[in-house]
């Protein structure tokens, strides 16, 4: 399906959910897809509820595929959040 006609992004495989949360610890790895080798976008903090954490939206524009994280190291937080 193009991605104009999508309407609900893809999530991550539990793999390919794996290796993003281990690039978001890591200090010198590249912020890219594992699917596809493009770079991932940020997106967020979006609210969780009554609970006072925060989600973040890891998503891969190409790939139309997201992953929502809790906990997103300051380095990879986009500028004034």
């Amino acid at each position: 399906m193009p991605p104009e006609q999508r309407d609900t992004p893809v999530t991550f495989g539990p793999d390919e959910a794996q290796q993003i949360r281990r690039i978001l610890t890591a200090t010198d790895a590249e912020f890219v897809c594992p699917r596809c080798g493009s770079g991932l976008v940020i997106r967020g903090p979006v609210g969780s509820g009554d609970s006072n954490q925060f989600v973040w939206e890891v998503r891969c524009p190409p790939c139309y595929r997201s992953l929502y994280v809790r906990d997103l190291p300051e380095s990879h937080r986009p500028r004034g959040r």
